[in-house]
This record gives C-alpha cells, structure tokens and sequence, in this order.
C-alpha cells in the first residue's frame, strides 16, 4: 500500500496553500514560526498553554548535527597538539589549519525530515521559543510527528518511521541512515519498501506506525505501538486523530465500506488493549468526495474535518456535532464560512478547550507558518469543564497515578488523564451537563474514588481538584466517595453499584484482606437518630459485599453517627463531607 505521502503530512497534510493571508489571522511569531523550515499540524493542549507543531527540513538539522561533531573532534585534536615540543606543535597547528580551511562543510542531504516541537504560552499571552522534543521521541536522522494530544497533556500519539524496530529511536538511528544511504531515498521510499500490503494486525509491523508517548519525570516515554485489528487502507493517505476519551480513533482511509474517496471511520478502544475494527461513519458525515484531517474538539462532540464536497472552494473546513453515543449519528456538516476558509485548499483546524481560539498551518507550499485566530461563536466547541489538580500520597509526595472518568449514570468511560511523575500534576476537559465519578490509580494503592456533578454548570469552567490515593497498609481508612443513599434512609442507590463493586473485586484480589467497614453522619438529627442510620448504611455496605461473593468473616461493620466529624457541621459543605462510608484495614 502506498502510505507514505499521506502518512508523512508533508505537502498535503496540515497545510493551507494560499496567497494572502486572511487578515483574521495572526502568525505566531519567530518564536514559533521560521524562514528556513516549515511548521506545520499544530495541536494544542487542552488549556491552551502548550503548543505542539511539526518543524519540517531538509536535512539541514542533521547537517548541522554532524558538523558540530566534526568541529568538536577537530578540537579535541588540536587539544592534543598541547603535548608537543614547540617546534613539532607548530608544524602540526600549520597542517591543521590547512586542513580546516580545505574542509568541506557538511552539507544538508536534501531528504525530508520531520520533528516534534513544543512552546509554552508565556502570562502575557506570547508563546515562548519552540524547542524540539528530547529523545526518544527526536532523532536527527528518523521522522516523527504528533497526531494528538490528549487534555491531560502528558499524553501523546505520535507516528514515526518503520524499520525493522520503528519506534526504538535510539538504537535505531545508524540503521536507517544506513538503509538510505544504501537506497539512496527517504522515509517515502522506505516505507513503501519496508511495509508491502493493506491490512494492519496486532502482530503486523505497521500496527507499530502510530504509538503512544507518555510523560515521565524527565522527558517522554519510548513510544508503545498503537494495534489496530482489521484495518485495512488503500489510499496513500493516512489521517488519525485521537478522541479526548481516549477510547476513540477517528480516522480518514479508504477501503470496501467507504462511500466515496476518502471516508471518516471510528475505531474504539476494546478491553483487551487492542483497537476495534474500524467503522464507517455513515452518510451523514461522508459523501463521494474526500472527507480528512479529522480533529475532535475537547467536548468530545464537535468535529472539525476538511472536504472538497459541494458547497465549498476546494477543501474547506466542516463542523459536525456527535448525536449519541455510537458515534455513527451526527448532525449535517457546516461549512465554516469565508472567515475560516479561503479559496485554496483549508486542512487540519485544531481547536483549545475553550473553543476561543483555533489553529493552523497557513503559507506557500513549502513556507507555511503557525497561524492562530478567534472562532465565531457558532462554531466553537460545547462548553466543557477544565479538571486540574494534584495526585500525591498522603504525605503530599506525587504520584505517576492515572485518573479514570465515568458517567455516573451508566458507569461507561468518559475520558482518562495520567498525571505528571515529576509533581502529580494532571487535567481533563469534561462536557458540562453530565455527571462523573472519577478515582485515581496507581501501583500499591487504593483506587480512591470522587464525585464531579456538572448537570447545573451552563458555561465553561476551571475546577481544582486534588486526590491523594492511600497505601492499602494496615490501619489506614480509606473513604468511599460514590456510595450513595436517599436522605435519612440506609438503602443503597443504584449509582453506588460501580464504586461497591470494585471493592468488591479488590476483596477477590486480596483473599487475606480484612476490613470494617464504617459509616458516619452529619449533626443535623439527634445523635441516637445519627448513630442508628450510620449503623444501617454501614451494615448494607457489608450486606452488599456478602452478596458478591465476600466471605462474612472477613468483614465488620460500625457506626458513629456524628461523633468523628471531619470537617464543621455548620456549613451545607462540612455537613456533605461528614455524611461518608468509609473502610479501615484490619488485616492483609
């Protein structure tokens, strides 16, 4: 299959070729932008502070790479003249210098290569100098270039180079300059030499093409190959963008269920790690055109595409919103106007959180630059909810936990975040309108579990949230946040399922492990009322255990009512926080 000009983005992927500039746009400046290179395929953190964008060259990066290598070894040897007598140093500093002015600067190898570049928006609004991703995820010889950022921004899905192992840059950087000097071509040819046929398997080497890249303490992670099961392209195209879940790929390909030419399909996550069998997204979406450059706005629902269907000038940029939750409904595609589109051909739009302000690559083909500008409040994403925080342990030291988001209601998932190693540092962005369970994971820890009720939020909205997640050791409490009664009363509500549950399997997992579990209640009634009704719900969470299966013996219950208040019981807040069931560690 020929993918390689589709999946390199260089030319067609990411760019606007035009003549003028719309004067709603603005550049990002030299910081961002340069004379000498390309920029193109910006992505945007979902706080709007990070900025991610492919540099493109021609070799000049590696170029210079080796000539400072050679100007270092140059020195190293003239160093060594130090040694000599006099006379002997002389001669030799004379034949050096000879040699340095008949030296032939490295030149620049004339092939395409691509890199990852990021900058940080500084507090007066102006983004600071890019600097290129630090290995693994750059190589002065291998192509890599991001497809997506998740909100959490300690996320990425990337695509790079296939050799015989593509994303263990590292080791494999002398392979392929030896692969091209010996083909004499670039990551085009190779890949199309490397990678014959159309269809993608877990096992198959081009499952490997796009990967995940996660934060660590001090840089990224090494790509881990992204598997996709049944995927077959036929078009040397490929487009790939990553749903702020994280659980849905929307994709641009050809193959024997599109409509057209190029179709939008959606691939979702499946419980044993590996992608689903891409699907079409129907006719509501694709036509016999090209539909491409698929982007999924923080919301989870907008949708920015690019398409030559009717209606439009060449490829413009269209919006649908999602309908459901098969992701096969959305609404008629909108042409984004005059104010987004110009008369050539508009690709690859990405959108902050907020819906503000939007991206793109914008330039003669070969200079394009990083343009941002306002969007037209129609055509911005839902509202969402910007989740930020802290994971850290109880004595306040950070976590590398992931944070897990759930629709209350049903328990499906509603998007994931993975905090920072360095400082526990995470963030999402949630569609307001709903409401959330979400609990922290991390290695020889308690899944602690947490509420976020946004059905009464109407507009955007930042919200701190810390989580500290406690070692199961012996004698810690650890508190059931989604365990849910009517007031006054001690029958369990069905939104108290999910949270029970887990402790449920955690009891499986852990067959020594003893508990008791404890309930305790506000001021608000007589204190006899408040320890008979702590009791009670106690007991029903006990009731509750036994009945999935947890031996009797291994589980106590006990009430306090009011006495062991966390927080002031004069407040509507404190008050919320005292009524809680929570469990003590007896033994493990």
């Amino acid at each position: 299959m020929r993918i390689a000009l589709g999946v390199l983005l260089a030319g067609c992927l990411g760019i606007v070729v035009v003549g003028q500039v719309p004067a709603n746009k603005r550049p990002l400046g030299p910081a961002i932008n340069t004379k000498a290179f390309r920029e193109l395929l910006p992505l945007v953190s979902a706080d709007g502070q990070t900025l991610y964008f492919t540099r493109e060259d021609r070799g000049e990066i590696a170029a210079a790479a080796l000539q400072a290598q050679v100007d270092a070894q140059l020195a190293e040897v003239k160093g060594s003249l130090a040694g000599l007598d006099p006379a002997m140093r002389a001669e030799m500093e004379t034949l050096l210098a000879e040699s340095m002015k008949s030296a032939r600067p490295v030149q620049p190898s004339g092939r395409m290569h691509q890199s990852v570049y990021t900058s940080r928006r500084g507090p007066d609004g102006r983004w600071g100098a890019a600097e290129r991703l630090p290995p693994p995820l750059a190589h002065d010889a291998i192509t890599l270039w991001a497809g997506s950022v998740l909100p959490d921004n300690n996320t990425l899905l990337v695509a790079g180079e296939l050799v015989s192992n593509p994303l263990d840059f590292a080791a494999r950087g002398k392979e392929l300059e030896a692969l091209v000097a010996q083909g004499g071509g670039d990551f085009f040819s190779m890949l199309g030499r490397t990678a014959p046929g159309g269809e993608i398997s877990p096992a198959g080497d081009k499952s490997r093409l796009f990967a995940w890249a996660k934060r660590t303490a001090t840089g990224w992670t090494a790509p881990e190959p992204l598997r996709l099961r049944n995927f077959t392209n036929t078009s040397e195209r490929l487009d790939m963008f990553l749903a702020p879940d994280g659980r849905h790929i929307v994709l641009s390909i050809v193959n024997a269920q599109s409509v057209g030419k190029r179709d939008l399909y959606v691939s979702a996550l499946g419980a044993d790690g590996v992608w689903q069998t891409p699907r079409n997204l129907g006719t509501s979406v694709n036509t016999t055109s090209d539909e491409l450059s698929p982007f999924v706005a923080p919301d989870g629902k907008t949708m920015y595409f690019s398409s030559n269907r009717p209606g439009g000038q060449g490829f413009d940029i269209w919006m649908t919103r999602r309908q459901d939750q098969s992701w096969l409904r959305w609404t008629p595609p909108v042409n984004m106007g005059p104010e987004i589109n110009s008369p050539q051909d508009d690709m690859n739009l990405a959108v902050d959180a907020v819906g503000l302000y939007a991206f793109m690559s914008i330039g003669p083909l070969g200079q394009e630059d990083i343009y941002e500008f306002a969007l037209p409040a129609a055509l911005r994403p839902r509202p969402v909810a910007f989740v930020r925080g802290r994971v850290t342990d109880p004595e306040g030291r950070p976590l590398p936990a992931s944070i897990v988001y759930e629709f209350l209601r049903d328990g499906n998932g509603a998007g994931q975040a993975n905090a920072a190693p360095a400082d526990g540092r995470y963030q999402i962005a949630l569609p307001i309108g709903e409401d959330y369970a979400f609990r922290g994971l991390a290695a020889g820890y308690v899944a602690v579990s947490d509420r976020l009720d946004l059905r009464k939020t109407t507009e955007s909205t930042v919200i701190d949230r810390d989580l500290v997640l406690v070692p199961l050791e012996v004698g810690q409490t650890i508190r059931l946040n989604n365990v849910f009664f009517d007031t006054a009363k001690a029958e369990l509500l069905p939104e108290s399922r999910r949270e029970l549950d887990r402790l449920a399997q955690l009891l499986r997992d852990m067959p020594s492990l003893v508990i008791e579990v404890r309930g305790h209640t506000d001021a608000v009634d007589a204190a006899d009322v408040n320890l008979r009704l702590s009791n009670a719900r106690a007991a029903a969470v006990v009731t509750y255990l036994v009945a999935a299966g947890t031996t009797p013996t291994r589980l106590n219950s006990q009430g306090f009512g009011e006495q062991q208040p966390i927080a002031s019981n004069d407040t509507d807040t404190g008050r919320q926080q005292n009524r809680r069931v929570e469990f003590l560690v007896v033994s493990k």
